[in-house]
């Protein structure tokens, strides 16, 4: 089975992903607050359990900040993910967006959103940052 690769951003008012430790598990809704569908509602539907995700935590930190894996596919509009690494040297956003291979990320053509698709080659090179 061939895995998918994503990009999760993170709102630390709303996770602290640094506090976890390694192995816990957390869930991600695919609606807003107000109960609609979020935008790029579509990536959550396709997630498949085994699927690897870089964490990024959003302002102030702006840095990719983890990895995770999926662990449960979307069920009542939830997407289970497991805390896999913690990175102790974080990855700014103005790194990635300056690597050329790295120039078309799904997430940087969308001003919101908070899962978004990686091609296997996007997320080796952020990986391998």
């Amino acid at each position: 089975m061939n895995n998918n690769y994503w990009w999760l951003s993170i709102n630390p008012k709303m996770l602290r992903f640094r506090d976890l430790e390694v192995g816990d598990l957390f869930y991600y809704t695919a609606l807003n607050e107000d109960g609609s569908l979020r935008t790029l509602y579509k990536n959550f539907t396709e997630i498949k359990k085994g699927d690897f995700v870089i964490a990024y935590e959003t302002e102030p930190a702006n840095e990719v900040i983890g990895l995770c894996k999926v662990v449960e596919e979307i069920k009542n509009d939830k997407v289970m993910f497991e805390k896999i690494e913690g990175l102790t040297d974080t990855l700014t956003r103005y790194t990635i967006e300056r690597h050329i291979e790295l120039a078309n990320l799904e997430v940087f053509r969308y001003t919101q959103g908070t899962l978004f698709k990686l091609a296997p080659r996007e997320y080796e090179v952020i990986y391998s940052m």
